[in-house]
């Protein structure tokens, strides 16, 4: 298992952008790396979110790194990055790609104008790089720099404990993106959570609730699965859902805490209703920022109501995922809250249609089923207002 100090200082950039510089030097001493570049983005017009951090090391190494860029930006490189990044996102989600599997480390390779000029200026000649996403639009990874005495062998540690940091890597960047129109708009991220258009708590590890947002409440109110009680411990309806619940919370708490390896859950929530099942994404939270409390931990739990349109942009989606016309249009009514039966008789076809039509939506976007269909289209168009 990774040290307790790597994970909690990933999940300290979740919501603080200051705080990428400090989690990614402590990743690359954790698998004997010299420098990390952290990046999200996506060549649709569609998706407005992007993220480059970097380590400490890389800042100091800025004007290298810019006659870097210039090279690469001019022609007089290699397409050194584009090849690798083109191999790392052909690679399967939390893979480790080393140099060596994408390249001939070789004199002709040691003479590419940019391994060239990293190797002499900063003594960094080895990378490793780490796909962050199955998501075929979305270009998120790491590329972990190595220094000169590995230039024949790499660490032997590295890809075991890369593809443990990985996944958290990836669920930071998720819980980033989830709240970086509140950062941008608001200057800040937990005490703005009335901001954002989906039920979201701040629960401690005993089920406390401190925070909840007015989309929260209102479904506390409509008693659509979860309810308060007196002490402020949230609770299900149904006893079973209660013990999934509690158990969720406290493990990916512990996990805020360095204590545990699991990213995050997602429970299905029932309600009275047989149509009213809640989707509940359970990660980990830690207030670095110290908006809340200070030394919070605890979990951050973001409940998706089917049943309740959302203001969200499908049609990234859509292109991402090659949706044909008709798919696309199923899925607008899916996202609005219809159920099978309204939407076949919306588009005038028969539900076996329907099903048909959302079996393959589900298979083009990697969902087992429709809320986590929901949690997809959440990450192009996070609802903030």
């Amino acid at each position: 298992m990774l040290e307790p100090s790597t994970i909690t200082s990933i999940y300290d950039a979740s919501f603080s952008d200051a705080h990428w510089h400090k989690a990614l030097d402590v990743c690359g001493k954790t698998i004997s790396a010299e420098a990390v570049i952290l990046y999200e983005f996506s060549e649709l017009r569609q998706v407005s979110y992007a993220l480059q951090a970097t380590s400490t090391s890389i800042q100091l190494a800025a004007e290298t790194l810019q006659r870097y860029n210039r090279i690469a930006a001019e022609g007089r490189g290699s397409n050194f990055d584009n090849e690798g990044l083109a191999a790392a996102h052909g690679a399967n989600a939390f893979e480790v790609l080393y140099d060596s599997d994408i390249w001939k480390i070789d004199a002709n390779y040691r003479n590419r104008p940019e391994v060239k000029m990293v190797l002499e200026e900063l003594g960094w000649f080895r990378r490793a790089t780490v796909n962050l996403s199955d998501d075929p639009s979305v270009y998120r990874g790491a590329i972990f720099f190595f220094g000169a005495k590995y230039v024949r062998r790499m660490p032997v540690h590295t890809k075991a404990l890369a593809c443990q940091i990985g996944p958290h890597l990836a669920k930071s960047i998720e819980l980033n993106r989830l709240t970086s129109g509140l950062r941008r708009k608001y200057n800040a991220a937990l005490s703005v959570l009335d901001k954002i258009e989906t039920g979201v708590f701040v629960v401690l590890k005993s089920g406390e609730v401190i925070l909840k947002n007015r989309v929260a409440a209102d479904l506390i109110s409509a008693d659509r699965g979860l309810r308060l009680k007196e002490d402020n411990y949230l609770t299900c309806v149904t006893e079973s859902a209660q013990l999934k619940l509690a158990s969720s919370i406290n493990d990916i708490s512990l996990t805020a805490e360095g204590q545990n390896d699991e990213v995050s859950r997602i429970l299905e929530i029932p309600g009275d209703r047989t149509d009213s099942t809640l989707l509940a994404i359970v990660s980990p939270l830690r207030d670095a920022n110290i908006e809340l409390e200070r030394g919070l931990t605890g979990a951050l739990l973001t409940t998706i109501d089917p049943l309740q349109p959302i203001k969200v942009n499908t049609d990234a989606l859509a292109h991402a995922y090659r949706l044909t016309r008709a798919e696309k249009r199923l899925a607008k009514l899916l996202i609005k809250g219809l159920t099978n039966k309204e939407i076949a008789l919306n588009l005038d076809v028969s539900p076996e249609t329907v099903k048909t039509q959302l079996s393959s939506i589900y298979q083009k976007c990697n969902c087992k089923n429709r809320l986590s269909f929901v949690w997809r289209i959440f990450q192009f168009s996070p609802p903030i207002i």
